[in-house]
């Protein structure tokens, strides 16, 4: 059964938003945006086709930190003192953010998309990352961890980490690629209150792509809604005041 079959399946059975939590699939969701054809709910998520990708130069002898979300923090120096961790840089198009130097920096892949522009988007709209792939040219890469966490002014919350020892595949007879589904996890969101702290090795180029899942975009929800109502109020033949 395709994923266009069991969200076909979700939509005459179950109640995807409005009164029933427990059959909740994110179908008919006002607040949520699934910009990926053919994803329309979280059953088929994985599925979609909207990416954003960029690449991560590190020049310098060292390995550098590097936060690709950095919640509300503004500088690598008060994020590492909230988070209890090491962190170099912020992600930012060119000169990361806290580099004092064009040793480490970062580039988005199609020109007319910026970083920072995405960065700013899911500041205000939480965006789940739902496949990262990384490309790097090298090896060493791939025994590294990348850590996550939430945070708040108020206290250090839950921290994970998730190990990239083995999530080069085989078959590919290449081990400088790496693909990671991130689908049944929570901590690979992009939004202000979660951190994602990515080590690049001295001397690395990384090529990123993350596969973009559920928005939750209020903007969006507020257009539904007066569409919605806009229809309502015309079926029933009521006079805007």
């Amino acid at each position: 059964m395709t994923t266009q079959d069991l969200e076909m399946q979700a939509q005459r059975n179950l109640s995807s938003y409005e009164g029933d939590e427990t059959s909740y699939v994110g179908m008919g969701d006002d607040a949520l945006s699934f910009n990926g054809s053919p994803a329309k709910s979280f059953i088929a998520e994985q599925d979609s086709d909207v990416a954003f990708s960029f690449k991560l130069v590190n020049t310098f002898a060292t390995d550098k930190v590097v936060a690709l979300s950095a919640a509300y923090f503004q500088t690598p120096a008060d994020l590492a003192a909230s988070f209890g961790s090491t962190v170099d840089a912020i992600i930012a198009d060119g000169l990361l953010l806290g580099s004092a130097t064009a040793g480490l920096t970062a580039t988005a892949s199609l020109s007319n998309f910026s970083i920072n522009g995405l960065m700013g988007f899911v500041k205000y709209n939480p965006t789940r990352i739902v496949e990262l792939v990384i490309n790097s040219t090298s090896a060493s890469t791939f025994g590294k961890v990348i850590q996550t966490g939430t945070i708040s002014p108020f206290r250090r919350q839950s921290q994970n980490q998730l190990s990239l020892t083995n999530v080069t595949r085989p078959e590919q007879f290449n081990d400088k690629k790496g693909f990671i589904n991130l689908a049944n996890r929570n901590d690979f969101q992009l939004d202000n209150q979660n951190v994602i702290l990515f080590t690049v090795g001295a001397g690395e180029s990384i090529d990123l792509t993350y596969k973009i899942g559920a928005v939750l975009n209020n903007a969006r929800s507020l257009a539904k809604k007066a569409t919605k109502a806009g229809q309502t109020i015309n079926a029933l033949g009521l006079m805007r005041r």
